[in-house]
């Protein structure tokens, strides 16, 4: 997947007069790192979830590769995206564990956990733990952990 395309994109939750997103356009290329910031409630978690296809605009499209994901295959498209929620979960195994628990089949893929960690830009391999420091990092290489076709 190449392109993530927002066109006048819209959503609300409750009153159509007060949305949380107001006709968006947005473009990611790919292997772009995006990075959301914003006050609580502007939409940075509902962006994720039209993304990963769990939520539906109200208005508008979004597209990979100039396809509606709405055309897409829910299971195929969560096995090929990876997101990371401000609220996280790592499990007690050790940091090359949790990052190979993003793409199961690559568990015990030493090579593929070691490019995921990398791309997330974590050293949390060095010992094969990870610290309180390393912990958002270990999350990022989990969902970067996944196939890209």
């Amino acid at each position: 997947m190449a392109l993530i395309q927002f066109e006048k994109v819209s959503v609300s939750y409750g009153a159509p007069s007060h949305p949380v997103l107001s006709s968006i356009d947005l473009s990611i290329e790919e292997g772009e790192f995006v990075c959301l910031l914003g006050q609580t409630g502007c939409g940075k978690s509902t962006l994720l979830r039209l993304v990963l296809g769990s939520e539906q605009p109200c208005e508008g499209r979004v597209l990979i590769d100039d396809v509606d994901i709405r055309d897409y295959d829910p299971t195929a498209l969560r096995g090929q995206i990876g997101g990371m929620f401000q609220d996280y979960v790592t499990y007690q195994a050790t940091a090359a564990e949790n990052i190979g628990l993003g793409n199961l089949p690559t568990l015990t893929d030493r090579d593929a956990v070691i490019k995921a960690s990398r791309q997330a830009g974590s050293d949390a391999l060095k010992n094969d733990s990870s610290c309180p420091g390393e912990e958002r990092r270990l999350a990022v290489s989990l969902s970067r952990s996944r196939p890209v076709s």
